[in-house]
């Protein structure tokens, strides 16, 4: 119903103002611009298809704490859902294969919190509510599968593994050496391989991931960087990997 009535020649538009949130859809319009004709429009429609609740996380460090943003549109709006409390100094974000659970990396103490996501997206402590990584924990991966989580620490120059439950709770089942400084970690989509950025080594260790989610170093254990890298990622191919480096060219 709109509250205006349009003069004959005028011009309208229809949009949707808001997207509907419970249930979560995605609407949009058909027909809806044109001009009045001396008739009344009969020929806009509205449709609206359900749409899996999609969020974005994001480490706050300045509050510790960790805040969810419900992507509500086609168009990638987000819009703020709340917050929940993480531990001291989080550096990263990690959600777990099939979107039900989450994690941050909590440098400052060296844990790694754990959450369950609800259907709204608001995010609920598990028990336990943190599980230890290493000193400055700063980043973290989930393998495709769900099986294992593995979290990077640049203060004790390693890699901790963790076992996922089917509830998505984590359990430490040990730690590998990578190099001087790791900041970051990717595992190829074929959940085999793990890559680690070693800022302080200038290079990436490499890794192949035993049936127990213990990592065992290749041959050669590293392969050249630029200088400091800090990020590394893995094409969906899985034929690639590139790393981003503080100094220098980017390493493919």
């Amino acid at each position: 119903m709109f509250t205006v009535a349009l003069s004959n020649g005028e011009a309208y538009s229809v949009t949707v103002a808001s997207q509907p949130m419970n249930p979560v859809q995605s609407c949009y319009v058909l027909n809806g611009s044109g001009k009045i004709a001396g008739a009344d429009v009969g020929n806009v429609i509205v449709k609206c298809l359900p749409l899996h609740a999609r969020y974005v996380l994001v480490a706050d460090r300045s509050d510790n704490s960790v805040s969810t943003y419900a992507v509500v549109d086609p168009s990638g709006r987000l819009m703020f859902i709340g917050k929940a409390a993480a531990g001291a100094g989080p550096a990263a974000v990690a959600v777990g294969t099939f979107g039900r659970s989450a994690y941050v990396a909590n440098a400052t103490d060296g844990t790694v919190s754990q959450y369950t996501v609800g259907t709204d997206g608001t995010l609920a402590a598990m028990t336990p509510a943190t599980v230890m990584a290493g000193m400055g924990v700063h980043g973290l991966a989930i393998d495709p599968a769900g099986h294992f989580a593995y979290a990077v620490n640049p203060g004790s120059g390693d890699v901790t593994a963790y076992s996922m439950a089917t509830t998505g709770a984590l359990t430490r089942i040990g730690a590998t050496n990578a190099g001087t400084m790791p900041q970051a970690i990717a595992i190829d989509p074929g959940g085999q391989f793990v890559y680690v950025a070693n800022a302080g080594g200038n290079n990436i260790s490499q890794f192949k991931i035993g049936t127990d989610g213990m990592l065992a170093a290749m041959t050669p254990a590293t392969v050249g960087a630029g200088g400091g890298p800090r990020g590394v990622t893995v094409d969906p191919t899985g034929r690639f990997a590139y790393a981003i480096n503080a100094t220098g060219a980017e390493s493919p």
